[in-house]
């Protein structure tokens, strides 16, 4: 019995020291790191990136991004001591010690809200959150408190400043192009357009032109705009070519906010021989936001009217506007929402100058024409799992645009309806420390009605699949290796099927100084309008439609650094090349026998744009921060056979500054920007008129009365520089405003 007894001990004993030897084995190897990033507030930051580094070591660090609820969870972690760290947009970064020596260590992150900018962080680049200092092009970010600061009410106004980027307008609400580097041309209504609009990561074009959709999301909904420059048809398809704009809007789950916004002002009365109205021109606008979250159920609703006499003859317009949007966390890692918005807008049509003489007026026969539009948008959207397990995005979506012109006199009218139906699918997963990987899909249903005049009724099926690998190597580099095949049909014409790669590496040379290369193909399919147009109706302009129309395509290159000079100076340089193969361009036929002219849309060019953009910040003491921007642009056909190497529109210096003092209750914001002469025209009859060079300066201050009640005074254009953005189009002169912001 005794001898039993002590058997039975001994095979205890030698148990015991098993399950404890292999506990000691699983925790030197498998300790655990867990917790939850939220705000101030509490509210949770969704898919916050959380990284470690062991102490004093070379080792690379590594980490998670948290799920949807801000939970995460980081495995395998060797005891010692750490560096953990978090960032999120528009929060400073999170850093502590932490000593890990149990095999479940929790943590509670909380990130404090950054009041000027945030440009840590955006989701474009790769498809998901990372560091701007990881990705592999340049990359540009405005954060909505930027938007406030600077009076920013119109997304053409957020982008008019960042390096890289063009903006073209007919006057001041009326936007013809956004071109980042040189892609996009001016001819308006979006033809020509090489630039993808995102919302939320899904396309937000015209159907019909193949413009951008400005209005589908109001500005005071939008919590940042995200800008990478360069080829991206492998990410995104077709017209990613000088890069991507992606509005991202406001979570419904983040932090409370009522907002209450009025704006009133008048433009600057010109000199008698300049006048087209007796009276003062004014403008006002008022919107209103309200975000709130009960448990794990957030909203957001936003309603906005805009109003204006217009600065110049048929320039007027009234706007309204309405967005809402809604979030729910069915349980942690499972989160489901959906947005609807809308909005019509009536305005003058925008026509060129009378005469040099009368640069506020339009000629008589076009005072009467007018514009109306309408818009709406549906969006239903899921998220699942993590990035570690694997984590599931998807949605469905639609929207759709009307638009109608009248004009009485020249016995013409125009309408057409656009609507597109989509879907997405994407999984990601980080299938070991150093890689993570990412698919997906995209399909869509374009459906354009319109007058014989315009184009008739057309329909185009899209579908797309896309994979991207993402690798993290020991020694600190990132590569990026994206490809997509798109797949393009029309009714009765040949189907196309392109398919484009991009690779990157972004390679570190010291914790605040990082090296990036990316080469890459992109393409752009010509538009419904481009097809088949048969009139322009601004100008009555005829055209033989061109159903043989190919895809354009691009190979872009881009060099780059980005360099912490000190704490408080950073900049951002990069030198590129993009060449163009197919441009579709304008061509004159020959003069009809009544005299009459007439165009077609064809490929006709080789081009290439190249140059150099640069940005800078300085933020030498707290409460001042200066920020600027250059562009240098060399645009060349290249074209076998053509005289003219000189592209239209494309400015060689584009540059801009903006500096923010606060001091107490008072902000000030200066921004100037400018560019150089447009040395060739599109038309050859308006190059005495081509725009010449500019500089501007805005100024405005803010004046906090209370906490939650801020006072804004506001002078553009301040020194009444008279200028073109395109040829006989003339912007607005000096204009004065005042404004009441209640937010709680």
């Amino acid at each position: 019995m005794v001898r039993f007894t002590n058997s039975v001990r001994g095979r205890l004993m030698l148990r015991s020291g098993v399950i404890v030897l292999l506990l000691s084995v699983r925790f030197a190897g498998a300790a655990e790191l867990a917790g939850k990033v939220t705000n101030e507030q509490g509210a949770p930051l969704p898919y916050a990136p959380v990284q470690v580094r062991q102490e004093e070591s070379s080792s690379p660090a590594f980490g998670v991004n948290a799920d949807s609820t801000g939970v995460f969870v980081i495995r395998n972690v060797p005891p010692g001591r750490y560096l953990i760290s978090a960032d999120y947009v528009g929060h400073d970064p999170w850093r502590e010690i932490i000593e890990l020596r149990e095999p479940l260590r929790t943590v509670e992150i909380v990130l404090r809200t950054r009041p000027i900018r945030g440009q840590d962080i955006v989701v474009t680049a790769v498809r998901r959150l990372e560091a701007t200092t990881a990705a592999s092009v340049s990359v540009s970010l405005v954060t909505d408190d930027e938007l406030e600061y600077r009076g920013v009410r119109s997304l053409d106004q957020a982008l008019e400043t960042l390096d890289g980027l063009q903006v073209f307008r007919s006057h001041s609400v009326a936007t013809n192009s956004v071109s980042i580097r040189g892609s996009s041309d001016v001819l308006g209504g979006g033809v020509g357009n090489r630039v993808l609009l995102l919302v939320d990561g899904r396309p937000a074009l015209n159907t019909d032109s193949g413009g951008q959709s400005w209005s589908l999301v109001p500005i005071g909904a939008v919590e940042r705009v995200e800008v990478v420059k360069g080829a991206f048809s492998a990410l995104y398809g077709s017209s990613a070519m000088g890069g991507v704009i992606n509005l991202i809007t406001r979570d419904p789950l983040g932090t409370p906010e009522t907002r209450l916004v009025a704006r009133y002002g008048a433009f600057e009365k010109p000199p008698a021989w300049m006048q087209y109205r007796s009276g003062l021109a004014d403008f006002a606008e008022t919107s209103v936001l309200h975000a709130d979250h009960r448990g794990s159920t957030g909203w957001l609703v936003y309603a906005a009217h805009n109003r204006s006499d217009g600065h110049r003859e048929a320039s007027d317009y009234s706007v309204w506007q309405a967005y809402g949007k809604v979030a729910h966390t069915v349980f942690p890692g499972l989160e489901i929402g959906g947005s609807v918005g809308g909005g019509r807008s009536h305005a003058g049509y925008p026509h060129r100058w009378k005469s040099l003489l009368e640069p506020l007026k339009v000629p008589d026969e076009k005072k009467q024409d007018r514009q109306n539009k309408g818009w709406w948008n549906l969006d239903l959207t899921t998220k699942a799992g993590t990035l570690e397990h694997g984590l599931w995005n998807a949605g469905l979506y639609t929207y759709g645009m009307e638009s109608a012109t009248q004009q009485p006199v020249a016995g013409l009218s125009s309408s057409v309806t656009s609507q597109r139906m989509g879907s997405r699918l994407q999984w990601q997963k980080q299938l070991a420390g150093f890689l993570t990987q990412t698919i997906g899909g995209e399909g869509s249903l374009d459906f354009v009605r319109s007058d014989s005049v315009l184009y008739g009724n057309r329909s185009a099926r899209n579908a797309a699949l896309f994979s991207l690998s993402e690798v993290l190597f020991a020694t600190g580099q990132r590569l990026d290796f994206g490809i997509r095949g798109d797949y393009t049909s029309l009714p009765g014409k040949a189907t196309e099927t392109l398919v484009n790669p991009k690779l990157g590496l972004t390679v570190p040379l010291g914790k605040t100084f990082f090296v990036r290369a990316s080469v890459g193909r992109a393409f752009r399919s010509p538009s419904i309008a481009e097809r088949y147009l048969v009139l322009e109706p601004a100008g009555g302009t005829e055209f033989a439609p061109n159903d043989s129309l190919r895809p354009e395509k691009m190979k872009s290159y881009e060099l780059g650094l980005t360099h912490d000079l000190s704490p408080v100076l950073k900049m951002d340089v990069a030198a590129f090349v993009n060449d163009y193969d197919d441009w579709i361009y304008w061509r004159e036929l020959p003069v009809q026998t009544d005299g009459r002219y007439r165009f077609q849309v064809a490929n006709l060019l080789k081009v290439r744009m190249s140059g150099v953009d640069a940005q800078a910040t300085l933020e030498p003491f707290q409460g001042f921060s200066l920020a600027l921007n250059y562009l240098y642009l060399r645009a060349e056909d290249r074209t076998p056979g053509r005289s003219n190497p000189t592209i239209p529109y494309r400015p060689r210096h584009t540059f801009s500054g903006v500096v923010v003092f606060t001091h107490g209750r008072l902000r000030n914001t200066v921004v100037v920007r400018g560019r150089s002469r447009v040395e060739e025209e599109v038309f050859a009859a308006y190059q005495v008129d081509a725009p010449r060079g500019f500089v501007l300066t805005n100024l405005r201050t803010d004046y906090s009365l209370r906490r939650w009640l801020t006072f804004s005074l506001e002078a553009n254009n301040v020194f009444n520089v008279q200028y073109e953005e395109m040829a006989r189009f003339r912007m607005p002169g000096r204009s004065f405003s005042v404004g009441l912001a209640m937010k709680r």
